[in-house]
């Protein structure tokens, strides 16, 4: 007995310092870069490729058990202080503990191969040449055009039902996979094997907190909103892709994602690239410029989006769950409200405490990584 608990102890010991060795390895750019082009891939092609066998996301049913396990630690924890001097009980709780325990080491070092170490990889926009420079509003409102004339070609070809709701008949997962594996010419991490991308069952959490997708580095699945409005879809499932490929920071997810769908052939995947680009430059031209010239300049200086891809633009979530999310009264805590506000705070919290100083506002600097894609060709 006395053996097999020294053997505990020096495995969990072992997974501590493996865990501590690895984080420190991980502030080195070098050893982040090199992780991420040949051992990242094998957990993929390994671990990822069990978990894509589940026809149903891996990631949420562990998500499950993990609140499950949290839940029975709170109970047993306080059942001890009732029940300690009964040894029976005693030995259940220790044993319970030490299941528990090696469950947190196991996260700790899951988190740490599948998250942590992507952090510190060097930012995609290392490779560009120009980013240095300032651009200006002209720049920036000549970007914001171009954007704009696209999505108008392009929401004019999209098929439509009698509400002029976009419809799409391919297989949105099977094109993004392909969408992804033709921008690995590009860049080379994109290519290999790509899992399913996977619905949640707890879409409407999802809806409620204003998440489109999540990377879940526990089953290293790309998972997303079912409730979202169809031109969503592939923007979401190729940013989910990109951080499945090892690009963690959400600018450059966004970034990857508008380059996958904007080079598909399938015109349905170039029209959700271009859409999902446009919020992020328009937004940071009207800060630029500020609201009284933004409006002077329509529709000499800036082109107008047109009235059907508006509409496809404003809407995120499908007919029915906009209704149910933001036209039912909820005076409850849990309304859409509340929960969008907390989601955003922890998010904005989890990304600082990884490097990322501007938190959740780090989604926006797709812009930034726009303007110097397109300098020389737009500009």
């Amino acid at each position: 007995m006395l053996k097999k608990r020294a053997t505990y102890w020096k495995v969990m010991a072992c997974g501590l310092i493996l865990i501590l060795i690895l984080n420190v390895a991980a502030r080195f750019h070098g050893f982040c870069d090199w992780y991420v082009e040949h051992i990242f891939p094998v957990w993929i092609n390994t671990y990822g490729r069990f978990c894509d066998l589940f026809p149903f996301s891996f990631g949420e049913c562990l998500i499950v058990i993990g609140l499950v396990l949290v839940l029975a630690a709170l109970v047993s924890g306080i059942l001890y202080i009732f029940l300690k001097r009964k040894e029976r009980y005693r030995r259940y709780a220790q044993k319970f503990y030490k299941i528990f325990l090696a469950v947190l080491v196991w996260v700790g070092f899951i988190y740490t191969l599948n998250c942590n170490i992507l952090y510190n990889c060097s930012v995609i926009n290392s490779n560009l040449e120009t980013q240095d420079r300032e651009y200006s509003n002209q720049e920036l409102m000549i970007l914001r055009n171009y954007l704009v004339q696209q999505i108008n070609i392009l929401s004019e070809k999209m098929e439509r039902d009698e509400k002029d709701m976009v419809l799409y008949k391919g297989d949105i997962g099977l094109e993004a996979k392909r969408a992804m594996d033709k921008l690995s010419d590009e860049y080379k991490r994109l290519g290999g094997y790509y899992p399913d991308a996977k619905p949640l069952a707890g879409s409407r959490f999802m809806s409620l907190t204003d998440t489109a997708g999540i990377y879940f580095p526990f089953s290293l699945e790309a998972n997303y909103n079912k409730e979202m409005y169809m031109t969503m879809y592939p923007s979401v499932i190729c940013h989910e892709y990109a951080h499945l490929k090892g690009y963690i920071y959400e600018d450059e997810a966004n970034f990857i994602a508008y380059l996958a769908c904007i080079g598909s052939d399938d015109i349905f995947l170039q029209y959700s690239g271009y859409l999902s680009a446009y919020d992020y430059v328009d937004w940071a031209y009207f800060e630029s410029v500020g609201g009284d010239l933004y409006l002077e300049q329509f529709p000499d200086q800036l082109v107008s989006i047109n009235e059907l891809a508006a509409y496809d633009d404003i809407l995120w979530l499908n007919e029915e769950a906009v209704e149910e999310v933001y036209y039912t009264e909820d005076e409850s805590l849990l309304n859409v409200d509340n929960m969008t506000q907390i989601s955003e705070a922890v998010t904005d919290v989890s990304l600082k405490i990884y490097g990322v100083e501007d938190g959740i506002a780090s989604y926006d600097r797709v812009t930034e990584l726009l303007l110097q894609y397109y300098d020389g060709t737009l500009y």
